[in-house]
């Protein structure tokens, strides 16, 4: 049996050097569809956090520059 353009022998070589993890991983890519298919059980975003997105806005909207700007004048005091 051939498998882009090796033989079998060389596949199974491969295939047993490789770690548990790895092993999993390269049957998750082939089932799935890549590296950027989800992990099965795992969600892509947090799930159950109370006013996740609130958060999520205030974080970003507190790095502007003045605002950590404010805060080492505040602290520098």
């Amino acid at each position: 049996t051939w498998i882009v353009q090796y033989p079998s022998d060389t596949v199974q070589g491969i295939w047993q050097s490789l770690s548990d993890e790895e092993k999993e991983w390269t049957v998750i890519c082939a089932c799935y569809g890549g590296w950027w298919a989800e992990w099965p059980g795992v969600p892509r975003v947090a799930t159950g956090i109370k006013d996740r997105v609130n958060r999520l806005k205030m974080g970003g909207n507190g790095i502007v520059p003045d605002c950590p700007a404010a805060l080492l004048r505040g602290l520098n005091r």
